[in-house]
């Protein structure tokens, strides 16, 4: 994931406000890419680099810190001993599928108080066709998984503007072999997939890119395997969550709106184990997974109120979390 580095300034703020932003930077700097980005996958050197300050952030304010066997670290802190309301934060591993499959691995507006994601159907698929020579195999003979596996590229952007506004679909990665410039590539792997808040619109949607995938069988005469699938419907999140989130902004005298999440967080899969709070800050002009994505001090320390308000309420046990 990608985002935006513009140096903070501390000064604007005081107390614990002023070391968030300090701390925000220096987070900032792990991974931090020359036109000021961040470029921090899952597993790599930064993303180790980022767990071990946090280790230590987490340890000088009292927490004790533990990773379950998927990588996601913990910093737990013990309020009451034995209640339902202590206090974990969590850095979850591979978070949105950046670089491994399946996304949220870890967890299988102004302020945003979310209150249901959008459903999706994400595959995994894999062209089949077969090795031959570019320049002299007949255009006829080939079997070219490239050529297919664009036509289902094509396919799926064809598909998204028969809904328009209601459905959202993409090819985010595309794995080519040999990936020669003098073969016809015969295997080519492919992660697609489609979202929406209409399931009824999803469901059609799917069918579609399935009677799609037949026909560009026949066309680029080769084969499409579905290798594997991640499905998750509409799901909201729990009201009295959100209710709660709003009551915290409005006495914070916060801005806010009630939002629908369109992309896969880890929070999607903790609201179906324990109530859950979900909370968007705003980034500017709405730029995401982008090197000029950019959120305002101003705005990242006013969540920062909103998340710790909302925080001491569940410790005040304000949400039943049993």
């Amino acid at each position: 994931m990608s985002t935006a580095v513009v140096e903070p300034d501390p000064t604007n703020f005081a107390g614990a406000d002023a070391r968030f932003v300090e701390d925000f930077a220096t987070l900032s700097a792990f991974g931090a890419t020359p036109n000021g980005g961040v470029n921090r996958l899952a597993g790599r050197a930064a993303d180790g680099e980022q767990r071990t300050w946090l280790t230590h952030l987490l340890e000088s304010h009292g927490f004790r810190v533990e990773f379950d066997q998927i990588g996601n670290q913990f910093g737990l802190m013990e309020l009451v001993p034995g209640a339902p309301n202590n206090l974990a934060v969590v850095n979850w591993f591979n978070e949105e599928g950046a670089r491994f499959t399946p996304s949220m691995m870890g967890s299988s507006v102004t302020i945003g108080v979310v209150d249901s994601n959008w459903a999706a159907n994400k595959y995994e698929l894999v062209v089949y066709g077969e090795q031959a020579h570019t320049g002299s195999t007949v255009i006829a003979d080939r079997k070219d998984a490239l050529l297919g596996a664009s036509m289902l590229v094509v396919a799926a952007r064809e598909i998204a503007d028969k809904f328009p506004g209601l459905l959202h679909t993409s090819v985010g990665q595309l794995d080519v072999y040999p990936n020669s410039p003098v073969v016809v590539p015969s295997r080519v792997r492919l992660l697609l997939d489609l979202r929406s808040a209409d399931e009824g619109v999803l469901a059609e949607a799917d069918a579609l890119l399935h009677a799609r995938m037949a026909g560009i069988e026949r066309q680029a005469n080769v084969r499409v395997e579905k290798n594997s699938s991640h499905c998750w419907p509409v799901t909201p999140s729990q009201p009295a969550g959100g209710l709660l989130a709003e009551k915290m902004a409005a006495d914070l005298g916060l801005p806010y709106d009630r939002v629908k999440t369109l992309a896969g967080h880890d929070s999607t899969n903790m609201k179906d184990i324990v109530p859950t709070v979900m909370l968007f800050v705003p980034s500017v002009e709405g730029i995401s997974h982008n090197e000029h994505e950019y959120t305002r001090d101003e705005d990242i320390v006013a969540g920062l109120h909103m998340l710790t308000g909302v925080l001491e309420r569940l410790a005040e046990a304000e949400l039943d979390c049993e």
